[in-house]
């Protein structure tokens, strides 16, 4: 019973949140952590949308979905720009901080995020179009 509450104790904790204080003091005592459990089946992207504002400016909005009843870590995210002669243009990986997720995604619930940025050119002009993917580092 030890074994399963030591090994199992993220995802524990991010089912039961009450908890989190006992377990934060074993784990003081043993020299263990608790964070939240990253499952890539569990974080989907429920939405996006990809824009150009106007000349290298960009806008790309998403809505990260946690599909799990308990609290997940918050995914990267990485973004590829694509154009249809060139293939992948660019590709930038965002951690989840940089585009303002929250620490946990909670449980059954979506998050929506808004970034805009520059592309220099001559990249700019030839972008048409993008690939979202989810991940855990």
């Amino acid at each position: 019973m030890g074994q399963v509450l030591m090994f199992q104790r993220d995802k524990l904790v991010a089912m039961n949140v009450g908890v989190s204080p006992l377990f934060n003091r074993v784990c003081q005592i043993l020299g263990c952590s608790i964070a939240w459990p990253k499952e890539t089946d569990k974080v989907a992207i429920d939405s996006s949308h990809f824009k150009q504002v106007d000349g290298s400016q960009f806008s790309f909005t998403l809505t990260v979905k946690n599909q799990a009843a308990y609290f997940l870590a918050a995914p990267a995210l990485e973004l590829t720009l694509t154009n249809e002669e060139q293939g992948d243009v660019i590709r930038k990986v965002w951690a989840p901080q940089e585009i303002g997720l929250l620490d946990a995604l909670k449980p059954m619930r979506t998050q929506t995020v808004e970034m805009v940025f520059a592309v220099d050119e001559p990249w700019a002009g030839k972008i048409n179009g993008y690939r979202a993917l989810l991940f855990y580092p």
